[in-house]
């Protein structure tokens, strides 16, 4: 029953991403063969500068749009009249959340996916190059793309989790129930904020001199490119004990506070 609901989620949610994702791949090819054409006449600047703007909103909203997705989703099945059937299926409320999570976790990832393929269509139309980074080993460079991922994962399952638990905790109210998720959203993001603001100022305290890019010592460089790893991995760590608190909030809610009147 789990893999079904899962497929009826991604059934359900293709039938909007999957066009908002080729529009975004037809815009970037576009944008690219203007790009490649001679701007002699003020009829194609003007067509360039459009196209270039339609990618841009269209990357945009390509990422907005999972995530509202997201949250459309969670809150119609589970928190409309929909719940009363969902909810009387045979699955536990641990694989109800889930169901959700996976799916919305794999489309953040189609998503970014595709918001970089059709960058790399387009082109950046140059390079930045840091001095010395050449010359940071190939390990180091692995383990800093694994953080960067595991963060990058870990934040997006947080995300969903936070607004998980603040609809699960606005359904339990009789009045003003989208008022009362708002409420407890902004509740949850000062907190966030203000755990994410102590550890970037640790972070700040103990990091190596700048130097280490300025100047491109390999040395310092290795060393700041270390130091950038573990503060990553402790990003993530922090993100997942959210995680887990977000989840067990929406859990309790869900199983014992439900209220769908």
């Amino acid at each position: 029953m789990f893999l079904k609901l899962m497929k009826q989620d991604f059934r359900a949610t293709a039938r909007i991403m999957l066009p908002v994702y080729a529009a975004a791949i037809v815009l970037a090819v576009f944008t690219r063969v203007l790009d490649l054409l001679p701007q002699d006449n003020s009829f194609m600047s003007v067509l360039a500068a459009l196209v270039g703007l339609l990618f841009s909103l269209a990357m945009s909203a390509t990422v907005a749009m999972s995530f509202v997705l997201m949250i459309w989703r969670f809150h119609k099945n589970y928190m409309t009249d929909e719940g009363y059937l969902m909810f009387t299926l045979p699955v536990s409320t641990a694989e109800l959340i889930f169901s959700k999570l996976l799916v919305a976790i794999a489309w953040f990832a189609c998503s970014a996916l595709v918001v970089s393929a059709a960058t790399l269509i387009v082109g950046s139309g140059g390079s930045i190059q840091i001095v010395g980074f050449d010359q940071i080993p190939p390990e180091q460079l692995k383990g800093a793309a694994a953080a960067v991922v595991a963060a990058s994962l870990v934040a997006g399952v947080t995300l969903c989790l936070m607004l998980y638990a603040c609809m699960a905790i606005g359904q339990s109210f009789r009045r003003r129930k989208t008022l009362m998720a708002v409420v407890f959203f902004f509740v949850f993001y000062i907190v966030s904020q203000i755990i994410g603001v102590s550890f970037i100022a640790q972070i700040i305290q103990n990091s190596p001199s700048a130097d280490a890019i300025l100047f491109g010592d390999a040395a310092s460089m290795g060393m700041m490119f270390q130091f950038i790893i573990g503060a990553l991995w402790r990003f993530t760590g922090i993100s997942a004990v959210s995680a887990v608190v977000y989840y067990a909030i929406t859990h309790w809610m869900l199983s014992r506070k439900l209220n769908l009147q």
